[in-house]
């Protein structure tokens, strides 16, 4: 299917949310995501300004909070609230704050976009046609909550791409599953995981789905390799699966380091003397 349909698809979606979008953020959840946005591209920082004063005042470190959300999310939105700032300086001042809201919030209608192509890609990629794909992939992103979303600046926008994007990548490696593939989805399940810890949940079933299909190196020819024989073969199942958990570990990782990040100094001395070590790994993983 020729790549420009794909491309037709997102941007008209994108306009069209973009039509509905309201001008500023509506909710607490909105509000928290973008203090986030903003302490990490203006200062680099998990830290928050408190709802009680103007998100770019200039407040004590000590006086700051966080969000306990995902980082994921607000860190895909810092180029947008750039691009908002950007404009603003055009805007007169009076709007120029609703400027970079507008803008960093209208992340969530290109992630909701790109997450209605992918599953147009994966409809294609099962075998059936392409107007199916085209009328399933508007139906989705149109007649669903997945519009409803797109209106917000929330989680659920950068959830739902990846998670889109991990079952089209399980498609594609179903098809040929090479250990590569197996990277990919790893990445995928991580990069969930940096959005929010309750998709630790879909580890057990994506390892199943990794050892069920099983392995064979990147580049071997199916031809030569037929899906019967390496579909059995243990070692390779062994070695998607590894693959699979290498990238995934990385995920974990990096929501340990960013709570680590969150926890202030007082925080973590009680943690050191009074809960040990298994409760502080809990604290790392939850982060609170």
């Amino acid at each position: 299917m020729p790549r420009h349909i794909w491309w037709s698809l997102f941007a008209g979606l994108v306009a069209f949310y973009m039509l509905f979008r309201p001008s500023s953020l509506l909710s607490v959840d909105e509000e928290l995501l973008y203090r986030t946005t903003v302490a990490l591209a203006e200062r680099g920082s998990l830290e928050i300004v408190p709802l009680d004063r103007p998100a770019e005042a200039d407040v004590e470190p000590g006086a700051r909070t966080t969000a306990k959300f995902g980082v994921l999310p607000s860190l895909a939105a810092v180029p947008f609230y750039w691009l908002g700032k950007v404009l603003a300086a055009f805007a007169p001042d009076a709007l120029a704050d609703d400027v970079r809201r507008a803008v960093t919030g209208s992340a969530s209608a290109v992630w909701m976009a790109l997450a209605v192509v992918e599953f147009a890609v994966l409809i294609k990629l099962l075998g059936f046609s392409r107007g199916v794909s085209l009328a399933m992939a508007l139906v989705l992103g149109l007649a669903t909550p997945v519009f409803v979303y797109s209106r917000s600046f929330h989680i659920v926008a950068t959830s739902t791409l990846l998670l889109t994007a991990l079952v089209r990548r399980a498609a594609w490696y179903e098809l040929s599953p090479a250990r590569n593939r197996a990277l990919v989805l790893g990445g995928l399940l991580g990069l969930l995981l940096l959005t929010s810890l309750q998709f630790v949940l879909l580890l057990p079933v994506v390892v199943w789905f990794v050892w069920s299909a099983g392995g064979r190196c990147p580049g071997e020819d199916p031809a030569t390799s037929p899906q019967t024989t390496h579909n059995s073969s243990t070692p390779g199942r062994v070695a998607a699966v590894g693959c699979f958990l290498v990238t995934t570990l990385l995920g974990v990782l990096l929501v340990m380091a960013v709570n680590f990040l969150r926890t202030d100094e007082s925080t973590w001395n009680t943690w050191r003397q009074d809960d040990g070590v298994l409760a502080l790994a809990v604290h790392l993983l939850r982060g609170g």
